[in-house]
């Protein structure tokens, strides 16, 4: 019995999403963990929640003091972000709320 047509199941799992339409989503998850594995604990615990979208990343921060604290280093935050996720420009600004 010969096969024809093997793929690797990565390439069926990523056709399978580009088809659904589901990469923006996707990529939206790994920003909002690449998030909280870059702010750390303290800060992860004071965000209420976290959006991606066209590039800019949206975080509701409940303690006024936390978020103050972040707003100072954003540049840095947004640099270790788009490192972890490529090394493209992919977050292009960080928006805090």
């Amino acid at each position: 019995m010969q096969r024809t047509g093997e793929r690797i199941l990565a390439e069926v799992l990523r056709d399978v999403i580009a088809e659904a339409g589901l990469e923006a989503r996707l990529r939206g998850v790994d920003v909002c963990g690449a998030w909280r594995d870059v702010v750390g604990p303290r800060v992860a615990e004071a965000t209420d929640s976290a959006y991606f979208s066209n590039g800019v990343l949206y975080c509701r921060i409940s303690s006024s003091i936390v978020r103050n604290s972040v707003y100072y280093s954003l540049s840095g935050i947004r640099e270790d972000m788009n490192r972890r996720l490529g090394g493209d420009e992919e977050v292009r600004k960080i928006v805090l709320r």
